[in-house]
């Protein structure tokens, strides 16, 4: 082999031996609790464990770890969610699989997992031909958006598992006796099925200097830029520098020159920036004159440089209406505007004209390809009046409802509730101004929503002795045992009761006492004892019978209802002959 071939197959080996060389860490899950010791295999297709680089992203935060495996890896991870990568060597020690296992779940009870090549439904992707001595690969899409990548010395193929992949080749070509090219070829979405070979098809051809790539029509004071060589092959991979044999850069000549022959710009630098200060016809030539293509290399360009032309769109809105820009706007040939059209207050749009020709309302126009003048008109109409639309809940009325009101008028509605109702918000156009009972609109220039909500102003609940169901405004809920009367007073578990009306109810085991509150109000009886705490000023519990006291009963906390609820702020009706308890709760 060449002796600089050599150097550079040297090079490349370590460029791999880097990429290999990271650390042992933990991976981690954010939240998790737990560490397990997991071992990783990774198998070959011919059932043998391969060395090789391991890399582990927590599938949660996206943390990524690499290790260098045997074919074996054990790792300290936390129980979640992970991605395997395992970049795996041939015998002679070459980077040549890629075998990955995604969402694999690590539990308390995971010991191992195992990335085996004969269980992953794997093909492979041919990356290399004899046109080639040395190519390095590198294959996007290990973890699919994130790019993840890792290179694979080779001259033949490569084992992945089934999926779609980015492939970048960086190679070296040697040339004759006297230097070699480095190049790169890019192939984007490699579908590879299992157990088949996807070629690339990287046969090279003859070396052409290419220009296609360059715009042959600029405008006057453009830049044209140019970096590294234009050449290509038959293969369409692109070649980026020449090197020769002592490994100095070799860069191309550029030369342009005017329709009168005049040079107006010649360089053998490493990047080209190159401004056409004035319009005309000019050549651009490119060819390489040092190195191991010397005068083999060349190719010319016409480029025209034309002075900018600019036309201009008159745009028109009459009192009613905007436009946006507005007046004569200059556009340049070729160019895309857009204009923005609203009506103002008071008026709504009627019509827009385009260069005399109606399209009808619209609230954006966009002007494309602009190759002449052009106008654009905006007509509209005064509003006569204006909607007020009335929303209500209902338990009161809004008077005068939904109605009409003239252009800069105004309208004052009055909002009622009925009986045993109160407003809870009022909402103009659907923002709160919280539970007022007049509202006006003044001016009115636009349509509006005005939406009253009433919610009611008391709570009623309706007990019946020996019945676990009770009602609270008239909908059906449940005791935990039914009212009883003992000592001439209803006792019952109270707690559903208070829930339903807004407080809560606690429970001391060691004093076997109960507290209950509602709103400011707060009341603590203990079973058996006929007095309490009412906001903190005892009281007895029925003056006129003092056998009356908190009791458990069959595993229940009963109170006596009366007491509680009164001491509450509550009102009790009591109907003896249908053993009916009515409980009123005015609402704060």
């Amino acid at each position: 082999m060449h002796k600089h071939m050599r150097v550079y197959l040297a090079l490349a080996v370590i460029l791999l031996e880097l990429v290999a060389a990271v650390f042992f860490l933990p991976v981690g899950v954010s939240g998790a609790t737990s560490h397990v010791l997991v071992t990783v295999e990774s198998v070959n297709v011919y059932g043998y464990l391969m060395k090789g680089v391991l890399i582990i992203r927590d599938a949660t935060t996206g943390a990524e770890t690499s290790v260098n495996s045997d074919g074996k890896a054990t790792v300290l991870l936390q129980t979640g969610i992970y991605h395997f990568t395992f970049f795996g060597k041939d015998t002679y020690g070459n980077y040549k699989y890629l075998l990955q296992a995604r969402d694999v779940r690590i539990s308390d009870s995971t010991n191992s997992v195992t990335l085996d090549a004969r269980k992953m439904n794997c093909g492979r992707i041919s990356v290399g031909h004899s046109s080639f001595d040395v190519a390095v690969a590198y294959i996007f899409g290990a973890f699919g958006a994130n790019n993840s990548s890792a290179p694979f010395a080779t001259n033949s193929w490569i084992t992945v598992s089934e999926g779609t992949y980015d492939v970048r080749v960086a190679g070296i070509r040697v040339i004759g006796e006297k230097g070699f090219w480095r190049y790169t070829y890019e192939r984007p979405a490699v579908k590879v099925i299992g157990g088949s070979e996807t070629d690339l098809g990287m046969v090279g051809g003859p070396l052409r200097m290419d220009l296609s790539g360059l715009s042959d029509r600029l405008e006057t004071g453009a830049i044209l830029s140019l970096k590294g060589l234009l050449l290509s092959d038959d293969s369409g991979f692109v070649l980026q520098a020449i090197v020769d044999e002592h490994e100095d850069s070799v860069f191309p000549s550029v030369e342009v020159v005017d329709s009168q022959g005049t040079r107006i710009y010649s360089s053998t630098a490493a990047e080209h920036q190159i401004r056409f200060t004035r319009s005309g016809t000019y050549t651009l030539s490119v060819s390489v004159n040092t190195g191991p293509l010397q005068g083999v290399l060349s190719a010319t360009k016409s480029i025209v440089v034309q002075d900018p032309i600019f036309h201009t769109i008159t745009a028109v809105a009459d009192e009613g209406s905007q436009i946006l820009p507005s007046g004569s706007v200059s556009v340049k040939h070729g160019e895309t505007k857009e204009f923005i059209i609203d009506a103002s207050p008071g008026y709504v749009l009627k019509d827009v004209l385009v260069d005399g020709i109606s399209i009808g309302v619209v609230r954006t126009y966009k002007f494309t390809n602009v190759t002449r003048d052009h106008t654009i008109q905006v007509v509209s109409e005064p509003v006569l009046d204006y909607v007020i639309k009335v929303v209500s809940s209902g338990g009161g009325s809004v008077y005068p409802g939904t109605t009409r009101v003239a252009h800069g008028g105004g309208v004052t509605f009055l909002i009622t509730p009925f009986d045993g109702f109160r407003i809870k918000d009022v909402l103009v156009d659907g923002v709160s101004i919280g539970p007022v009972e007049t509202y006006t609109f003044l001016p009115v220039f636009s349509d509006h929503t005005l939406e009253v909500i009433f919610e009611p102003s008391q709570t009623n609940i309706v007990l019946h002795i020996g019945d676990k169901t009770f009602y609270v405004d008239g909908y059906p809920l449940s005791l935990d045992s039914p009212p009883i009367i003992k000592n001439g007073r209803t006792l019952l578990p109270i707690r559903a009761i208070v829930e339903a009306l807004g407080g809560q109810v606690g429970w001391d085991a060691n004093q076997k006492k109960v507290t209950v509150t509602l709103g400011s109000n707060r009341v603590e009886l203990w079973i058996g004892k006929n007095t309490a705490l009412v906001n903190g000023r005892q009281v007895m519990i029925d003056a006129t019978n003092p056998k009356v006291v908190p009791e458990i009963i069959n595993g229940r906390t009963m109170l006596p209802l009366r007491f509680v609820a009164e001491s509450l702020g509550c009102s009790v009706e009591w109907d003896g002959n249908t053993q009916t308890v009515r409980v009123t709760y005015q609402k704060p």
